[in-house]
């Protein structure tokens, strides 16, 4: 991670990477459920009210894929969104920025 540099939500469509405490939380859920706040604190920055209400697609990458992964992403998509479900692809991947990164979360909101 040295010499990277991640930008916090001053643009639109930019994504926060870690909680506002910059510590990244250890268990799955709790990422999870960090990924999903940060998605719709940066939504709300961009202007996009309604936040998770407004996406249309989403693209999840995962670390070690299972279905614990896929338990915890459909538990926080109701949470966040009860009403409705945008296009989702879900991705297995060997690595995201960080060792300690299980779960990226990207979408596309109108």
């Amino acid at each position: 991670m040295d010499g990277l540099k991640f930008s916090t939500p001053s643009g639109i469509g930019e994504q926060l990477r870690e909680n506002p405490k910059g510590s990244i939380p250890a268990t799955l859920p709790a990422q999870m459920d960090q990924a999903f706040q940060n998605v719709d604190a940066v939504l709300k920055f961009a202007g996009c009210e309604g936040g998770w209400t407004r996406v249309y697609t989403m693209t999840s990458y995962h670390v070690g894929l299972d279905e614990d992964h896929k338990k915890e992403m459909l538990r926080c998509m109701k949470q966040w969104m009860p009403d409705h479900q945008p296009l989702w692809t879900m991705v297995g991947v060997e690595r995201l920025a960080a060792e300690a990164y299980k779960v990226e979360v990207a979408v596309k909101a109108i």
